[in-house]
């Protein structure tokens, strides 16, 4: 295949995806049919068929793509060392990890809202809380298995929160609230107690 060949590929993938992310915003998943992602995207049903077998493969491409870079940026265990979170280098880190999202922020929003496919928050958190529990000790002062699913609701609420809003504060300021929610807790944060707990 030649160089040209690949980039018109890569351009009408693109425009597939595209039009599809777009046509679950509008109409959500379930209204969305292959004519529908054709036309948007400006070709023929024959040149989507070529790619993907229906729209569940395109979406399950799509997902497969965008949450697998997500996830090559959550990596628990680096941020502890000597059995203490290393503050600093969370901070940093989840600063990409929501850098990441905003580049997609659209799809996310979609998918983690009513209009996209039900289960993807609910797979998306069981990706986190699998990484989650892979990064933390054994020995939490709570049920790991509760501390886990807190923070990883913590992460999706915040998350979904942010893009229903705009992304009205950059990846950075959330990272440090994150970071503070966490290390600190809700009751601190609040304000409603002083001094250590």
């Amino acid at each position: 295949m030649s160089r040209e060949t690949d980039l018109r590929v890569v351009k009408t993938k693109k425009l597939i995806r595209d039009a599809l992310v777009s046509l679950i915003a509008e109409k959500g998943f379930d209204s969305v049919t292959v004519n529908d992602i054709a036309g948007r995207a400006q070709i023929n049903r024959s040149t989507f068929y070529l790619h993907y077998t229906d729209k569940y493969e395109l979406l399950e491409k799509i997902t497969a793509e965008i949450t697998g870079k997500l996830m090559a940026l959550i990596i628990p265990a680096a941020h502890v060392q000597g059995g203490l979170l290393g503050v600093g280098d969370l901070t940093r880190d989840l600063e990409k990890i929501l850098a990441a999202i905003a580049e997609d922020a659209l799809f996310y929003q979609i998918m983690l809202s009513g209009r996209g496919v039900h289960s993807f928050r609910f797979d998306l958190g069981n990706l986190l809380k699998q990484k989650l529990d892979e990064g933390f000790r054994e020995q939490p002062l709570i049920s790991k298995d509760l501390f886990v699913e807190l923070l990883s609701s913590l992460y999706l609420g915040a998350i979904a929160w942010w893009l229903d809003n705009g992304m009205k504060y950059s990846p950075a300021f959330m990272a440090g609230q994150l970071v503070q929610l966490m290390t600190m807790g809700p009751v601190k944060v609040s304000g409603l107690v002083s001094g250590p707990i």
